[in-house]
């Protein structure tokens, strides 16, 4: 079945306006008359004059019709083949005016340099696509800085240089055709288009994912069934995880056309097997003008944030104050300045000559223009402009690429927005924008600030301070969340490997297998049963209704019940009966304290081990070589038999219950221990520095679908809450599964956590125990206090308010600590 259109779900303002698209584009540039629908136009159809002098700061480009000029390659279509000149140098937010000139017979157009470099800042830093996509075809997307919009567009080297927005339909230079040649866009027509082999006549230009939410806007250009290269071709917008799902839109069909189909194709082709939207396969099969770069150009530690800096934070130089006025020199180039090349950085050489340009400097409450001191990079093409700029740290700023500077306290103030109030990119930026237009100012979109932001943050100096003075680097207590242990694929680096990969060197657990039936009582018929009778009917609304089935039906189940307990445990059987047996019923006896809670446990569909541990089990073994009172409280880690046996005078009469319990649970350890040997460490890990990698993730043959990502179904009178009901949306990994949180304990920690603490921790621990039960038998598995809600069908022994209301100790746990990061992640992506 197609892709389902639906309208985009994007704030694009004038959908109509932005997503219309010239049927007719380079063949009918050359007619004057002819508009483009690409976009409204508004006061360009005022005649421009030639100007006689070059204005100061202006920049004159001669062309001669055929694409060549005094500089190259010309920017302009001119019709004829007569010499025109044009005059550039006005502010790209303003509407180009006409030259005061009466006598000029060709066409002045104002473009300043600020603006050129304004709409290269947005196609550095990803927030304005300019893509090749075909043997002399760019497509790029457009910059308004009065909406923020975007408007799509495509560039042919034929006539020289052509583009089709409404400036360039019309013979004026535009700020696209101002970049190509300024940044000298030429020198890439050499270099394979980004299109599939598979479908060449489909590419993606542009893709970003949706502001508060896990869907990704893709942009593709499209070409026609028309022998022309441009005539027809559309642009296919889609948003959403998959090609499957989500809104598909074609500027020129509606419906699913042809267009929508190539688009669909190519996407379903790039994200192969993914099971969401992978933004690194996307971003490896198109061909962006902005991939050229690696990182900013400052790339020393950062100090933290002043008011999340610690004691033990070295200190890497003298904390500057609040960068906030005009430097009143140029900021020098310094020692450590460098290039942050694609092959490697290159650093400053001081035998080579430097040069001045500008830039700009975004502090707390204002923008200000400087002077930067540069030298041109011998390693990045010359074409590229590339320069080695200073690092600037000590002076408090953030050089990002030498054009835009950013000031640590700006930076450093929407980290603590964040941590303190999990504050969106979005609504941050559109704080500060309103700041700055109070004073006049004009500050960066939210797609840059985040490029900038996120690039700062990889600075910041937070490495080895993630070990609690009081935990350590190994806390006993670890509570793990889907978002918490996923992370967006759009920050995906080869610095960062999730931890479920496995490797050549992975040991082979060949005897591992699925092991069933690891319950305490074996008779499905009698667990079902026992829940059943826990819920007792009222004998007086039997009565005043002359409806008596209820009552027969309960009390033939607890006959039932008892004589199948009394096989396993006559003293479990008596205490059945005495709580839930006829003259309990007949006397209208409530339960004591803890019994329906306790039965529950024994009646459970899951291990015994949930309900006791290797840790539990010996105390339990311990309490029974000595069960006095007093002694009581080394089975308190089985919270579910200590308070049906707290407050009693003897215990002597129940140690073959306490026998039964700790036979079984030994019996389940023992069966799932086939192979105890323990996982070889990596050649050269240490424990010294928490989170690296000390094994390898094991291999487990014999387990049907062991490392592929859970699927949750119903399954009968077992948990039903679905770990996959989350998505992956945007992550990688699993979110709130099985494997990942299994990986990262097994590849990173020494010894196991003392207690896990996890959503989906009642099928967490047998997960973890059927492939690696030596490492994990002392672990205890329990669901948080926030998602217990959800669990009806697990047993009390999985739920880690069990165990606080019987130890006072437990009560300390944040159990939601990490639901509160994952709702912050949420919020902003």
């Amino acid at each position: 079945m197609g892709p389902k259109k639906e309208p985009l779900p994007l704030d694009t303002g004038d959908t109509d306006t932005v997503f219309a698209y010239p049927d007719t584009l380079i063949n009918a540039a050359n007619d004057g008359t002819w508009v483009s629908p690409t976009k409204s136009v508004k006061r360009y159809h005022q005649p421009v004059k030639r100007r006689q002098n070059t204005k100061s700061g202006a920049k004159r480009v001669r062309t001669n019709g055929h694409g060549q000029g005094d500089d190259g390659p010309s920017l302009s279509m001119v019709e004829g083949g007569a010499w025109e000149e044009m005059l550039v140098s006005v502010p790209w937010d303003q509407d180009p005016e006409p030259s005061p000139s009466a006598t000029a017979t060709a066409t002045d157009v104002i473009i300043g340099e600020s603006q050129v470099t304004a709409y290269a800042e947005a196609v550095d830093t990803g927030a304005a696509g300019f893509c090749r996509v075909g043997k002399d075809l760019f497509v790029c997307q457009g910059w308004d800085t009065h909406r923020i919009q975007p408007t799509y567009l495509v560039i042919g080297e034929k006539f020289g240089v052509a583009c089709t927005c409404p400036r360039g339909t019309q013979n004026l230079l535009c700020i696209h055709q101002e970049f190509f040649h300024s940044y000298e866009l030429e020198n890439l027509l050499s270099l394979k288009p980004s299109t599939l082999p598979q479908n060449p006549n489909a590419a993606i230009f542009f893709c970003q994912q949706v502001p508060n939410s896990p869907d990704y806007c893709t942009i593709f250009s499209v070409k026609g069934t028309s022998a022309s290269e441009l005539r027809g071709r559309a642009i296919v917008t889609h948003t959403g995880t998959l090609p499957s799902t989500g809104s598909w839109k074609c500027s020129k069909d509606s419906g699913t056309c042809v267009h929508i189909q190539a688009a669909y194709e190519i996407l379903a082709k790039i994200l192969g097997d993914a099971v969401t939207y992978d933004p690194q396969r996307i971003k490896q099969n198109r061909m962006s003008v902005s991939e050229s770069q690696s990182g900013s150009v400052s790339h020393l530690p950062i100090l933290p944030p002043l008011f999340i800096s610690l004691k033990t934070d070295p200190v890497l130089y003298a904390r500057p104050k609040p960068f906030r006025d005009p430097p009143s020199s140029v900021l020098g180039i310094g020692t450590q300045a460098s290039c942050p090349c694609l092959g490697g950085r290159t650093f400053v050489n001081p035998q080579m000559p430097t040069v001045i340009h500008t830039c700009r400097i975004f502090t707390l409450y204002a923008s200000h223009s400087a002077e930067i001191e540069l030298q041109s990079c011998p390693k990045c093409p010359r074409a590229r402009r590339r320069f080695i700029g200073p690092d600037l740290r000590e002076q408090g700023l953030f050089n990002y690429n030498n054009k835009l500077l950013i000031s640590h306290e700006l930076l450093d103030e929407y980290t603590m927005a964040y941590v303190t109030s999990e504050t969106p990119f979005v609504a941050w930026v559109t704080v500060v924008q309103h700041r700055y237009s109070l004073s006049g100012a004009t500050f960066m979109d939210d797609g840059t600030f985040r490029s900038v932001w996120f690039a700062y943050a990889e600075l910041v100096a937070l490495e080895n301070d993630m070990t609690c003075s009081l935990c350590g680097p190994y806390p006993e207590t670890v509570i793990w969340d889907g978002v918490t242990l996923s992370f967006g694929k759009d920050h995906l680096t080869s610095a960062i490997k999730s931890p479920i990969e496995e490797s050549s060197e992975s040991i082979v657990r060949g005897k591992v297998k699925a092991h069933p039936k690891q319950q305490l009582l074996l008779d499905v018929s009698l667990r079902s049963a026992l829940r059943l009778a826990l819920k007792v009917p009222d004998l007086d609304e039997a009565k005043s209704s002359g409806s008596t089935k209820a009552v027969v039906e309960h009390l033939d189940r607890v006959a039932f019940i008892h004589k199948g307990i009394e096989k396993e445990c006559e003293v479990l059987a008596s205490l059945f009966l005495d709580a839930y047996g006829a003259v309990a019923f007949s006397q209208r006896l409530s339960p004591p304290k803890g019994y329906e809670r306790f039965f529950l446990q024994i009646a459970a569909e899951e291990s015994i081990l949930q309900m006791i541990n290797a840790v539990a089990l010996a105390g339990l073994q311990d309490f029974i070589a000595n069960p006095l009172p007093e002694y009581l409280t080394k089975i308190l880690s089985i919270p579910g038999l200590y308070r049906i046996m707290e407050g009693r005078d003897s215990l002597q009469d129940f140690v073959p219950l306490f026998q039964w319990l700790a036979n079984r649970a030994e019996t389940v350890l023992r069966e799932l221990s086939v192979d105890t040997s323990p996982i070889p460490t990596i050649s050269g890990s240490s424990t010294a520095s928490e989170w690296s990698q000390i094994r390898h993730r094991p291999k487990y043959p014999k387990i049907r679908g062991d490392g592929k990502k859970d699927k949750s179904a119903p399954r009968g009178d077992r948990c039903g809450k679905y770990y996959t009901q989350y998505g992956s949306d945007g992550l990688t990994g699993e979110s709130e599964g099985r494997n990942d949180v299994f990986s990262a304990m097994i590849t990173r920690w020494p010894v196991a956590p003392k207690r896990v603490i996890y959503d989906f921790a009642c099928a967490l621990g047998p997960y973890c125990m059927l492939r690696e039960p030596e490492f994990f038998k002392n672990t205890f598995f329990a669901i948080d206090h926030f998602h217990a809600a959800g669990h009806s069908k697990c047993s009390p022994a999985a739920f880690l308010s069990e165990y606080a209301n019987a130890d006072p100790r437990l009560v300390a746990i944040n159990s939601s600590a990490g639901e509160c990061g994952n709702s912050g992640l949420k919020k902003d992506s």
